[in-house]
């Protein structure tokens, strides 16, 4: 990859709604049971061996109480094992969140209410297999009527466990609720009990709904919302594992609506966040808490959104990904995404599932292939308006040939990216995949570098070699075809030759400019 590309970008908006597989994304699966309704609020992670964590609000009978529920799925969404139920009182519980440990161990929080007690955070931990290793236990001591809810957790990789909470206890405020940090070592120690984060002015009134958090090995990035008379903000600010304030809040937005915010924080350490305002906005920041890419609209409706959006970094972007009715009142709210290069343009915008009913509370998540896991809410056909969890993730980029590798004869290779078209791209053979050509951010071309790599790089050699149309861009689909007339040499009876593209960014050098690798396709030359 010794060369820079340039290309113009455009933007392909889908705006159906169809319950088929929507391009560049696996099919819909549904995750929860049958004869059970009203799930809300999801939470992912993904462990080191591919396989999702899922957390959810439910109910396990009506008339009943709301529990915690907790199952695993593979990378397409299906479930490994049958929903284990985190809670067992007689009163609801709420809003869960989980993370996953460096040993693969699942740590877990949520807010439960008790006989007499208002909602509180508890914590628990599973293993990789779903086995109970620390029993669920409430964090919060005294002051029962006061209500401490939406606890959020993350490990680092230095076995520290972070939570954070808006508690309305008067030791705090007598006015508003406070963010509040408690730390744990991984068998459950408390490593720092009940430290406030936030010092709120009497005129501010915390929601205590919407907050989102990160941690990492010096220290915890957290948004959460306030409100000072009829208008929001979303507060973004970064604190040390002691509690002491790193880098001083600062407020993304000030708006009258604000959305649930979210983050996720990308293999390079920069921070993406996404706020649902009466549009979805998106600002990357660098380590240091500087703007890469400023607070910028990413989608293109002209009424509004639903207020709920997810955010998931990908090696050069991100992937945006929100509930939106569109246009206003028309039908029901489906799943919009918008692909984002890393300087925060808009690459595509598209559809990414469409029910026959609302679409709610999308959580994504990035596997270490790259992959976008997406958990939600839907109203699904036949299910009337009971609310079901269903899993997906993105599938792109594809290559797929029909034809055998034999000498003398001709092969078709397609190409598809659904989420990138019109992207430039360039498709390559080579003799090898390893070492492959290593990019410098983590991703590598796997394909070895070899003369015959080198000569498909060449728009002015890859005839030579028998390829045409292996440079250019992609269409309004993310689609292409490229032709191989397979050299009639018989001594290459049983060499095996690789295949594989990559797609690029418009004047962006190589490797920046990347931004999907397909995986590589293995043929064996025959007679």
């Amino acid at each position: 990859m010794r060369y820079v590309l340039f290309v113009s970008m455009s933007l392909s908006v889908v705006a159906g709604r169809s319950m088929a597989q929507v391009p560049g994304y696996t099919a819909d699966q549904r995750v929860s049971p049958p004869g059970l309704n009203q799930y809300r609020w999801p939470a992912i992670a993904v462990d080191q061996h591919g396989v999702s964590h899922v957390a959810w609000m439910g109910w396990t009978s009506i008339p009943g109480p709301s529990r915690v529920l907790y199952t695993q799925l593979t990378a397409d969404g299906v479930p490994r094992m049958a929903p284990i139920v985190m809670t067992t009182g007689t009163e609801p519980a709420e809003r869960p969140d989980l993370a996953i440990d460096e040993f693969g161990d699942v740590h877990m929080v949520w807010h439960e209410r008790q006989v007499g007690i208002e909602f509180q955070p508890f914590y628990a931990k599973l293993d990789g297999n779903g086995a109970t290793l620390l029993a669920p236990r409430r964090l919060t001591v005294g002051w029962d009527w006061a209500p401490c809810e939406v606890p959020r957790i993350a490990c680092d990789q230095r076995g520290g466990v972070h939570i954070v909470w808006a508690d309305s206890r008067p030791i705090w405020s007598t006015s508003a609720r406070e963010i509040v940090y408690e730390r744990h070592d991984l068998v459950g120690n408390v490593l720092l009990d009940d430290t406030r984060l936030t010092l709120h002015a009497s005129s501010v009134v915390m929601s205590g709904f919407r907050i989102a958090m990160l941690a990492d090995q010096t220290g915890l990035d957290v948004a959460w919302q306030i409100r000072a008379g009829s208008l929001e903000s979303i507060m973004l600010g970064r604190f040390g594992h002691d509690g002491q304030v790193v880098r001083a809040p600062m407020a993304l937005t000030t708006t009258a609506i604000v959305g649930y915010p979210d983050m996720a924080r990308d293999r390079g350490g920069d921070l993406h966040v996404v706020l649902p305002t009466l549009h979805v906005h998106y600002a990357r920041l660098a380590p240091n808490g500087t703007f890469r890419v400023p607070l910028t609209q990413v989608d293109s409706n002209p009424d509004h959104t639903a207020g709920t959006a997810t955010v998931a970094p990908l090696r050069n972007g991100a992937l945006v990904i929100w509930s939106d009715g569109r246009p206003q009142g028309s039908g029901p709210t489906a799943l919009f995404g918008a692909l984002l290069r890393a300087d925060g343009i808009r690459v595509s915008e598209h559809l990414v599932s469409g029910m026959t009913g609302d679409s709610l509370w999308p959580t994504a998540t990035t596997d270490a292939e790259d992959h976008v896991r997406l958990v939600w809410m839907s109203q699904c056909e036949g299910c009337g308006l009971d609310l079901h969890l269903f899993a997906k993730r993105t599938s792109g980029p594809l290559l797929q040939t029909a034809d055998p590798p034999r000498l003398g004869g001709n092969m078709t290779f397609q190409l598809e990216d659904a989420l990138r078209p019109s992207q430039h791209f360039v498709f390559a053979l080579a003799f090898g995949t390893t070492p492959g050509i290593a990019l410098g951010d983590g991703r590598v071309f796997p394909l070895a570098d070899d003369w015959l790599l080198l000569a498909c790089f060449d728009p002015t050699q890859a005839p030579a070699v028998g390829l045409t149309g292996n440079h250019g861009d992609l269409d309004s689909a993310g689609r292409r075809t490229v032709n191989w007339s397979v050299p009639g040499i018989p001594a290459l009876v049983g060499v095996e030759v690789f295949a594989a593209y990559a797609t690029f960014t418009a004047a962006l050098p190589v490797p920046a400019g990347v931004l999907s690798l397909s995986p590589a396709m293995r043929l064996t030359l025959t007679l």
